[in-house]
């Protein structure tokens, strides 16, 4: 899956997906023209680019081929300040690899996390990261609406707002490449 357009509904579809496979509650997550206007889609794919860099070139027609490891979402988490007291960088590796894992085993039986995420999976990874960061108490042990004081797409706004597009390095060649070209 590649997004392709703020008005392409394959990522929200795909993310969906994703989430109901890692068994979270996403029943919040109900208008697609709200997470695709929250996505802010050039601006991700831009931090994508960033930290994804160390695997290809950055130029927008690589950037499909672009994969970021988990060392390179750990330096995300920590220039975003996404890991917390309640939610320390151990929980956020975990995410990585769940989001590596659920897009390995979606579809096709034997095939094995690759150790790395593609957009869409960095996509899915961003919406678990808020999810389990707003949310710690959820589990498969505390699955109960308790659990869920903030439910999507809310504690992905403000995820979103307060850390990512705040505080993320952006790939300032492709933002020139884009405003040129």
């Amino acid at each position: 899956l590649r997004a392709t357009g703020p008005d392409n509904p394959g990522i929200v579809f795909r993310l969906t997906q994703l989430l109901a496979e890692s068994q979270l509650d996403i029943t919040s997550l109900e208008c697609k023209q709200h997470v695709q206007h929250d996505f802010q889609r050039n601006e991700l794919q831009n931090i994508f680019g960033q930290y994804a860099k160390g695997n290809a070139s950055s130029d927008s027609q690589a950037s499909a081929a672009l994969t970021m490891e988990q060392a390179e979402l750990t330096d995300l988490a920590l220039d975003c300040s996404l890991a917390t007291e309640s939610f320390p960088m151990d929980r956020v590796v975990k995410v990585f690899e769940q989001a590596d894992a659920v897009s390995a085993t979606a579809g096709k039986k034997g095939v094995k996390a690759d150790g790395s995420l593609e957009l869409h999976e960095f996509m899915a990874a961003i919406v678990m990261l808020a999810f389990h960061r707003a949310n710690p108490d959820f589990g498969p042990e505390n699955s109960a609406a308790e659990a869920v004081p903030e439910p999507l797409p809310k504690c992905l706004e403000s995820m979103l707002k307060d850390n990512l597009l705040l505080n993320a390095k952006r790939d300032a060649l492709a933002a020139v490449k884009a405003a040129i070209g």
